[in-house]
Parts: C-alpha cells; sequence; structure tokens
C-alpha cells in the first residue's frame, strides 16, 4: 500500500458493492509514464529474475527487456535454480522473502555450485538491507523496495560493466 501511495495511487472502498458483499477496496494505481530508462554501456545480458510477486516480476522484467537484455523470470528459489542451469545467466535479480526455497538459500546454493557460483545477484527486499546482509552470502548489490524502474536498469548495468 504504501508503494501505491508513494507512486501516486490510492485505495478506495467500494461503498455500493460493500453494502450487499461485505467490503469491496478498488486499487487505483498512477498511469505509467512510458518514458524508457537511459542505459549505461553495459552489453546485453541473459537476466534471471526471482520474486514470487509475479506483477512486480513481470514490471522488472519488461524493464529490463525494454533496456535490451533477455530475461527470464520464476517465482521460487527451487524453480529458479533448475532454470539457471539451463539458461546459464549473466546475472540474477533476486527477492529474499519467497515461499519455499527463498533468496538466502537460492544465494547460498549458487555459491555451492561450480556453474553459478560466480554469477552476480542483486538482491532485492522490503526489509532494511542490514537484516539480509548476515542471510545472503556474497551478494553483489541491494536495492530496496520499492525502487523507480530505471533504478533497477541501472544497477543491472553498473554490476554487469564490472564482471567485464
Amino acid at each position: 500500500m504504501a508503494y501505491l501511495t508513494r507512486r501516486g495511487g490510492r485505495q478506495q472502498a467500494d461503498k455500493h458493492r460493500a453494502a450487499t458483499a461485505g467490503t469491496w477496496l478498488a486499487y487505483v494505481f498512477p498511469r505509467y509514464s512510458g518514458r524508457a530508462c537511459r542505459r549505461g554501456g553495459a552489453k546485453m545480458a541473459k537476466i534471471m529474475v526471482v520474486d514470487d510477486e509475479a506483477t512486480l516480476a513481470r514490471v522488472v522484467r519488461d524493464a529490463l527487456s525494454g533496456a535490451g537484455h533477455t530475461v527470464f523470470v520464476e517465482s521460487d528459489g527451487l524453480t529458479a535454480l533448475t532454470r539457471m542451469l539451463e539458461v546459464q545467466p549473466d546475472l540474477v535479480v533476486s527477492d529474499v522473502m519467497m515461499p519455499g526455497m527463498g533468496g538466502a538459500s537460492l544465494l547460498t546454493a549458487m555459491r555451492d555450485n561450480a556453474y553459478l557460483e560466480e554469477v552476480p545477484v542483486i538482491v532485492m527486499s522490503g526489509l532494511p538491507e542490514e537484516s539480509v546482509v548476515d542471510a545472503c552470502p556474497r551478494y553483489s548489490a541491494f536495492i530496496a523496495k520499492p525502487f523507480d524502474l530505471c533504478a533497477i536498469v541501472d544497477m543491472v548495468d553498473r554490476v554487469l560493466a564490472t564482471r567485464h
């Protein structure tokens, strides 16, 4: 909800439906500006986005795809780990708190796998960075939710640039 209101949206009760069917809430999302994010000089990459919030994962996917990257999306750590072995991503963007295998366990499994141990990982979370530092081994960067889409594109470019 805080994300919605900070971005110019709102939540409102639908009084007409509430009278007959309980409480109905409507969410009014702000209009997307459609502005493209400026790209740094990083080369195009294969990126795995891991987040159980499908809408957020799609929005991040669309922003990174719009910046020229090939993006794969998974909703949990275990499925993502299996898919990573197939697609061999250049970078992973992962949420921390997910059902099943969360982001911290995913990072540990990646660091224990010879094929994935050097893949950079951007950790995204609604939690403060101090609370995920110890749980997530050797992450490359942290971005706090909510974030601006151009900020994630910029961060991806910066992390990729340091790799080459």
